[in-house]
């Protein structure tokens, strides 16, 4: 009976089951943070940001790379143009 209710609610709470699901509304002044199938939707409200914030020696990836080397490699890029 409980396998029986669980599948039920997994099945009703799915994505599949919510068609009109609106990921993004630029009037919205909520912020929220969805996930569909798998994929994350990070959405600052209106007039809000989205910050991430590592502790001492942590970082932030973005795939397979570092964003805090991002300023450092633009830097370099930037400079290598010039030489």
């Amino acid at each position: 009976m409980l396998l029986i209710l669980l599948l039920l609610q997994t099945q009703y709470c799915s994505a599949r089951g919510f068609p009109d699901v609106t990921i993004f509304n630029e009037d919205e002044a909520r912020s929220r943070l969805l996930m569909l199938d798998g994929h994350m939707y990070f959405h600052a409200g209106k007039s809000k940001n989205i910050t991430f914030i590592a502790g001492a020696g942590g970082s932030i990836f973005l795939g397979d790379k570092d964003l805090s080397l991002i300023a450092e490699l633009v830097s370099e890029t930037v400079l290598a143009k010039f030489v």
